[in-house]
């Protein structure tokens, strides 16, 4: 599919999205209603809407989808007020039942065993091909940006032709990271015989990039979030890896990859992001000792202070209204902040500026469960999620379509605020224990 049919299928989604939670008031659609997808035909003549539904019970999902398509008339006909489109589709609603399966699978293994391909296949699999695109996930952190890094490094050394591609833009204390300038945007992009997908737990979080690595003869995915379910020709997905770091450390080292200083400060950089500096639950024997073997080759002091101790006048400043903003529920085991684009535009500051103020919330001593809503400039909100001891935070996120690891996850919301707020702090309170 073309990235013209992409953005239309895109915008056919977030229309339908408002239209549900603004206009209809069919009491057979259920509450936490979710429009997934929406594929349209090259001539527009007909367009399917994947739809999830959140509810245990197979009637109320089916009878959603079925309310959703006897009103796709009025449907289509709105959507002509909302969106610029020569002409709109039929529209046929199908239900997805990709999120209930995952939940179920979830509650019947706790943790997820690496998946498919082992780290030997990879490698192999790099070894035969030349022409790469690396795709890491819209917002990058840490972990995304030395992961993707490390591997266009590691690939370079091999004489490889490689192109980094990230739908945002380079997180400016990430930027003093080795070749950091190499990170492209998807339009400035070519098609490669072999994309590789780095840290996305699911082809969603690519953005733009997707249709980058849809356009591949081969798609290989690289991943260490409990929640995906392998989207690539071949999947490396390791839940027990604290931080894609890991796996890279041992990808680069099955490729036969001298480690340099360059790539011990990318891998090292993810590592130390995804472990909260060797801090959080997540942080493993294996978390220090792959660290241990690259401290000798790096600057851990200026690397700390660049990314953790230089920090701008207006995330700063965001972050005082975040905590001004702040919520606690629950006996205080439930913080909630959020923030809109007015506040973001009063202070200049850039969706960069809002990592970390999650972590702020859940580091309150009281708080079991964090929350932070940031509001994008399309309008949707971004929903972080941070858990201290026991919540599965993934778990809230899946059901609203996201995902993520136990302590740390997040999804996208398209309802207003206040529905958000309402219906993700009742997922969490189902989280806390008596």
């Amino acid at each position: 599919m073309s990235l013209r049919y992409d953005r239309i299928g895109e915008e056919i989604r977030k229309g339908i999205s408002d239209i549900i939670r603004e206009e209809l008031k069919d009491p057979r659609i259920a509450e936490i209603t979710t429009i997934l997808s929406a594929d349209a035909t090259s001539d527009l003549t007909l367009c399917k809407v994947h739809v999830s539904v959140y509810d245990k019970d197979d009637a109320v999902r089916r009878e959603t989808v079925e309310a959703l398509n006897h009103a796709s008339g009025f449907i289509a006909r709105e959507l002509r007020k909302r969106i610029e489109i020569r002409r709109v589709p039929k529209l046929l609603f199908v239900l997805d039942d990709s999120t209930i399966y995952r939940l179920r699978i979830r509650k019947a293994r706790k943790q997820r065993v690496t998946m498919n391909s082992t780290i030997a296949d990879i490698a192999a699999q790099i070894r035969l091909r030349d022409d790469f695109t690396i795709i890491t996930h819209v917002s990058p952190d840490g972990d995304a940006v030395g992961s993707s890094l490390a591997l266009y490094m590691a690939l370079s050394a091999l004489g490889k032709r490689a192109q980094l591609v990230c739908d945002g833009r380079m997180p400016p204390s990430y930027a003093f990271l080795p070749y950091s300038e190499a990170m492209i945007k998807p339009e400035d992009a070519k098609r490669t015989e072999t994309a590789i997908s780095v840290d996305c737990a699911d082809r969603q979080r690519m953005g733009s990039a997707a249709k980058l690595f849809d356009a591949a003869e081969y798609t290989i995915c690289i991943d260490h979030h409990v929640t995906n379910e392998g989207f690539g020709d071949i999947n490396h997905v390791d839940a027990t890896a604290a931080a894609c770091g890991e796996i890279m450390f041992e990808l680069v080292n099955g490729l036969g990859v001298e480690v340099d200083g360059e790539l011990a400060e990318a891998m090292y950089t993810a590592i130390l992001t995804d472990t909260g500096r060797f801090s959080y639950s997540n942080t493993t024997a294996r978390s220090l000792l792959y660290a241990s073997k690259m401290v000798e080759r790096i600057d851990v002091q200026l690397l700390n202070r660049r990314i953790f101790a230089d920090e701008s006048i207006s995330k700063t400043k965001l972050l005082g209204i975040a905590i001004g903003k702040l919520e606690l529920l629950a006996d205080n085991r439930i913080g909630i902040a959020g923030i809109c684009q007015n506040d973001m535009k009063l202070v200049h500051a850039s969706s960069e500026d809002c990592e970390g103020i999650v972590d702020k919330i859940r580091d309150i001593d009281t708080v079991e469960i964090a929350i932070f809503i940031r509001q994008a400039k399309d309008g949707s909100l971004k929903v972080s999620m941070r858990s201290k001891n026991y919540a599965d935070v993934s778990a809230i996120a899946a059901k609203f379509g996201g995902g993520g690891h136990e302590r740390a996850a997040g999804c996208t919301s398209y309802w207003s605020y206040a529905k958000t707020r309402e219906v993700i702090v009742n997922a969490a309170l189902g989280e806390l224990k008596e």
